[in-house]
């Protein structure tokens, strides 16, 4: 059996024995073998390090940028957020705020930018507006809630079953993913969120719903038909598919580091930055690019991970659900879907659901007085009446 290895210059670089017959289709298929072998011993190394983030807070910053040729298009908008998460506890909150670039209609123009809800520029065939899409939610053993605001807009907030999945209004509304993922997904994968479905239970891992799972994105790369895997003595080992290929530091925590791909006028990369906290590697930096050769435009999604916490108890109140309710806005409906038939709870006032009673009697203060007078009235007519038939009894008598 011959395996072909050429090395240069200190790098041991394994060829594409999958597309070259060595002696006979049995040695081919057996450098095939050990290729893909190693290829997935390197991924789940990968995917074993990733899994020692077990808990943390991380506050995330970053600017979502458009680049094309026709300047009318290159809009950029801010990106904040905050992922708090325990694993071991099946906790996750995770609320994100993106810049999506649409086309406003002409007629709601001026209502809209006189309502602050869209940052308007011109465009060729009308207006483009930039509008922030943000997501609230908690996954927690008990229930899982979420809420969504597009510029003014909000949707109400409904609370679902522990193992309810993410719809696809809440995905295409934010950006999300597992964050122990970062530098093994694309632009694509995030925006689109195909082809790496993992069907489990939530408890197994807070993030399959996600379809952007660190165990589903390694599965499906272990999958892959690999065509060359390159290691040099530095540590930087690459791996190269049909499609895409993959920069993994080795010494420093089995991180990736670069994650390319493309097909057709589409091209899209990922780097990604780690450092060191508390004995785990972390991402700190994440920079997504999408490209786009027929329309020659650009779209870069730059991110900065601040970690407030990594591998430290999680403070209880990220997964409140009083705590999701006071940072949406007033006269958000809060539903209750955990059981049928689905419950309105009532609208938020002041960070807090308000009953339909409390409501009503907020909204007409007169309305607390005539509860509390109708009965004495009451009481008081049955009194006098009694009195007066009293009294007609002893003057018959």
């Amino acid at each position: 059996m011959v395996i072909p290895i050429l090395v240069f210059g200190g790098k041991a670089r394994f060829s594409r024995c999958c597309l070259i017959i060595v002696g006979n289709f049995w040695a081919a298929s057996t450098c095939c073998g050990q290729l893909a072998t190693q290829t997935e011993f390197l991924l789940r190394g990968m995917q074993a390090a990733r899994h020692e983030l077990r808990m943390g807070v991380v506050a995330i910053s970053g600017t979502r940028i458009v680049e094309s040729t026709n300047t009318e298009l290159c809009l950029s908008g801010a990106i904040s957020g905050v992922v708090a998460f325990d694993h071991e506890k099946s906790l996750l909150r995770f609320d994100m705020c993106i810049p999506v670039n649409v086309q406003a209609e002409p007629m709601d123009i001026s209502e809209a930018a006189h309502e602050g809800a869209l940052d308007i520029q011109d465009w060729n065939s009308g207006k483009l507006a930039v509008e922030q899409h943000c997501l609230r939610s908690i996954r927690s053993h008990d229930f899982f809630a979420s809420h969504i605001a597009i510029g003014n807009s909000e949707t109400s907030l409904t609370i679902h079953p522990k193992d309810a999945a993410w719809d696809a209004k809440v995905r295409s509304a934010s950006m999300v993913f597992d964050l122990r993922s970062a530098g093994l997904i694309d632009m694509l994968e995030v925006r689109n969120q195909q082809g790496l479905i993992k069907e489990t239970q939530i408890e197994e891992s807070l993030f399959d719903s996600f379809r952007l799972s660190i165990d589903s994105v390694i599965d499906q790369r272990v999958s892959r038909q690999v065509l060359n895997l390159e290691k040099s003595e530095s540590g930087i080992t690459k791996i190269e598919w049909p499609f895409h290929t993959l920069t993994i530091n080795t010494r420093e925590g089995h991180t990736p580091v670069l994650y390319r791909g493309g097909a057709g006028p589409i091209t899209v990369e990922s780097k990604t930055e780690w450092s060191e906290i508390n004995g785990t590697y972390v991402p700190t930096k994440i920079l997504l690019e999408e490209c786009d050769e027929y329309d020659e435009s650009c779209v870069k999604i730059d991110m900065e991970l601040n970690w407030l916490n990594v591998n430290e108890e999680v403070a209880n109140s990220y997964f409140e659900l009083d705590e999701l309710i006071s940072n949406v806005g007033d006269n958000t409906g809060v539903f209750d879907a955990r059981e049928l038939p689905i419950r309105f709870l009532g609208p938020v006032r002041d960070g807090k659901v308000k009953s339909l009673i409390e409501d009503d009697t907020a909204k007409w203060p007169m309305l607390r007085v005539l509860i509390f007078l109708v009965p004495v009235v009451f009481l008081i007519g049955a009194l006098l009446l009694s009195r007066i038939r009293n009294s007609v009894q002893q003057a018959s008598s």
